[in-house]
């Protein structure tokens, strides 16, 4: 009978081993994009014209899979990004724009109807000779509520009213999906960001 001890692998053996194999077949699917032509692609997906063929893949391979929509897409001049979702945004508050506006051009709507009273909400702020007769008297209730706190329990008090009628002051409150558990809703606070004006 034998007394050599047979050694136990390092701990690590395994991790070794999945590297080992993962190498070649990370080199391989390196090899195929790169003799594979991109033109071998051409119409597949579901926005073919987002690519831009004259790019090989093996050499960049973003630009080769969004030139297309780059080229079609340039960043306006008063943007400093532009995107997919941007251009999903603009045609969005389009869409809405569109929608407000129909209401002002249809039948006399009932008062207290839920569309008279968005057509309303939407066209008193559209008024600009309106907004600017009344300048800041809407705001006074508010300002002489801020200027008669008296004290630390009259701040948080000013902070929920805030709050309550859309103002994000002091800190902005949403909700979000917990990063723990997606399936729960929870609250979330953070600081406003800071906008300057782009004279500054």
């Amino acid at each position: 009978m034998s007394t050599r001890r047979r050694e136990a692998p390092p701990k690590n053996s395994r991790t070794n081993r999945a590297r080992r194999t993962a190498l070649p077949e990370a080199i391989l699917a390196a090899l195929l994009i790169a003799l594979i032509p991109g033109a071998a692609f051409a119409g597949a997906g579901q926005f073919p014209d987002w690519f831009d063929h004259a790019v090989p893949p093996r050499l960049d391979f973003f630009r080769y899979a969004n030139g297309g929509w780059l080229k079609a897409n340039p960043i306006p001049p008063d943007r400093s990004y532009w995107g997919v979702d941007t251009v999903l945004e603009q045609e969005n508050q389009s869409f809405i724009r569109e929608m407000l506006e129909s209401l002002l051009h249809g039948e006399p709507l009932p008062d207290g109807s839920a569309k008279r009273k968005l057509g309303d909400f939407y066209f008193s702020g559209m008024d600009e000779r309106a907004v600017d007769a009344a300048g800041i008297g809407p705001l006074q209730p508010e300002l002489a509520r801020i200027a008669a706190m008296g004290g630390s329990d009259d701040l948080r008090a000013e902070f929920a009213h805030l709050q309550l009628i859309g103002v994000s002051a002091p800190l902005q409150l949403t909700q979000m999906q917990d990063f723990k558990d997606s399936a729960r809703v929870i609250a979330a606070a953070g600081a406003i960001p800071h906008q300057r004006h782009a004279g500054q």
